[in-house]
């Protein structure tokens, strides 16, 4: 094989690589992000299944109030990663908690799990500080 069949083969491959495996091209997207950005970016996506608003409060903690379409996973269940693990990685997530210690650390092991898009807006106690509603 000369040069030029061997540069235009390794061409080939990576082609045939970025078409194949396009989430090898996908760099995951972990932030922090403030309670107003979080709502812009809700009211956005009101209709799109491929975001989620992720409470990781106890259920009690739920059930005393939850921002509108939250699905909730107990950050301190001893199953809470592998609950973590069962979600799909490729869709948007906005993680919150009560005061923003647990969605931190639940952001942090959704990003060891390769989770692709997650936002970190911390705790409820802001959200409602911040005049935004909550379902009781």
């Amino acid at each position: 094989m000369n040069k030029k069949t061997g540069i235009l083969f390794i061409f080939f491959l990576l082609i045939i690589t970025y078409y194949v495996f396009p989430e090898i091209n996908k760099k995951q997207i972990i932030k922090k992000i403030s309670s107003k950005t979080a709502y812009t970016i809700i009211n956005k996506n009101k209709d799109n299944k491929d975001m989620i608003i992720l409470d990781v409060r106890t259920p009690g903690e739920f059930n005393g109030g939850y921002i509108e379409g939250a699905q909730n996973i107990n950050f301190n269940s001893e199953n809470f990663e592998k609950e973590l693990d069962k979600l799909d990685k490729n869709k948007k997530y906005l993680v919150y908690c009560r005061s923003g210690n647990r969605s931190g650390k639940a952001v942090l092991m959704m990003k060891k799990l390769g989770f692709m898009e997650v936002y970190d807006f911390g705790g409820i106690i802001n959200w409602v500080k911040e005049g935004y509603t909550i379902v009781k």
